[in-house]
């Protein structure tokens, strides 16, 4: 897994970054998808190229992910950030309506985006 040192240096994948995605649920196929409802879905796919950073809450542990999305709805973790703060991320845990004892991924908040943008400048 990359560091936040190594994503400071690669400035093709920050030009990648899709600092306003938030996670996403799967996209859920019957099998009997119509061509237009294929279509659009690889649409939706396809909008979601790139990466983006993201917060899980997992058994009452949190991190956070930078996560690179696939054309075909895959992906895989890029890099876990553990330099910021459990304060920060909790602060944005709340602002997503969530808690520690629920499961779930949450979006980052501004103070998040700003701190990485910060930390990703040279």
């Amino acid at each position: 897994m990359k560091t936040l040192d190594d994503i400071r240096q690669d400035k093709d994948l920050q030009s990648q970054i899709h600092w306003d995605m938030k996670p996403r649920e799967r996209i859920k196929r019957a099998g009997t998808e119509t061509e237009e409802e294929m279509e659009q879905i690889r649409k939706q796919l396809q909008a979601r190229v790139g990466y983006y950073f993201y917060i899980e809450v997992r058994r009452q542990q949190l991190a956070l992910y930078l996560y690179e999305n696939y054309p075909d709805g895959s992906g895989r973790f890029v890099a876990e950030i553990i330099e910021i703060s459990e304060k920060m991320i909790h602060e944005a845990i709340r602002e997503a309506g969530g808690n520690m004892k629920t499961d779930g991924r949450y979006p980052i908040n501004d103070s998040i985006k700003t701190w990485l943008k910060d930390q990703l400048a040279e």
